[in-house]
């Protein structure tokens, strides 16, 4: 990753002047992480994708399932909100994905309303 195409990439994220950015796997690829190191968004939230602290402090939340275990935290450097569902399903077989859709069609990622009492 070249210098300048991180801060092509961080400018143009900042030009779309998001209320919040989400990375959906921070620290699995090295653009997403380093450009995470940069204040995005007034909030930023590391998603489950990968499932760890990013150790990052510019990064506000990290949104995970309501299993963690008591004392979670700690374990943790960004504030742990957690949910019953986070908008995902893990399907045995793409054959499952046209029925699913046909009986859920949506698309909510993160309960908004929790976010905002986080905040």
């Amino acid at each position: 990753v070249s210098s300048a195409d991180l801060n092509g990439i961080a400018a143009a994220v900042r030009e779309a002047a998001l209320d919040l950015l989400l990375f959906p796997e921070l620290g699995l690829d090295p653009l997403t992480y380093f450009l995470s190191f940069a204040r995005l968004a007034p909030v930023q939230v590391a998603w489950f994708g990968h499932p760890d602290s990013s150790g990052v402090d510019t990064v506000d939340y990290f949104a995970s399932l309501d299993v963690e275990v008591p004392g979670a935290q700690k374990g943790y450097s960004e504030r742990l909100v957690t949910f019953s569902d986070l908008g995902t399903q893990l399907l045995d077989s793409y054959s499952e994905l046209h029925l699913l859709h046909k009986r859920q069609p949506r698309t909510v990622l993160l309960d908004r309303a929790k976010l905002s009492e986080a905040w």
